[in-house]
């Protein structure tokens, strides 16, 4: 049975506008047969935003989703709507917060956000 050791790469997002919010990771792990960096396909992969660093859970439902695969590339992408982010983030301006992705089993990846508001369009 081949075993993985999940990566993920991303972008660092220093600010979270109250808009439409879109998370995208590219997860690899190594093949331990070969010692080859392969994506980290068929995963279930989930991403919420959280008050803390280490909460196991999301500020609200609204701000929780599950990843899709873009075909078999490893590569896994969601978005969370403007109006969860309005409506679930007001209280939570100018503070940081955390965006959380994590395959529920053997790897979690934390980033923190600073959330600001935006005008309206």
């Amino acid at each position: 049975m081949r075993q993985r050791r999940l990566k993920s790469a991303f972008k660092t997002r220093p600010t979270l506008a109250r808009r439409a919010y879109t998370i995208r990771h590219a997860w690899t792990c190594d093949n331990l047969t070969t010692g080859e960096r392969e994506p980290a396909t068929g995963l279930t992969v989930t991403a919420f935003l959280s008050a803390t660093q280490t909460a196991p859970d999301p500020i609200h439902a609204d701000l929780s989703i599950t990843l899709d695969e873009i075909g078999a590339t490893g590569d896994y992408i969601g978005k969370i709507g403007g109006d969860a982010i309005a409506t679930r983030l007001e209280a939570y301006l100018g503070t940081v917060i955390h965006e959380v992705v994590t395959d529920g089993a053997s790897a979690r990846f934390v980033t923190p956000l600073r959330v600001r508001s935006t005008r309206p369009a």
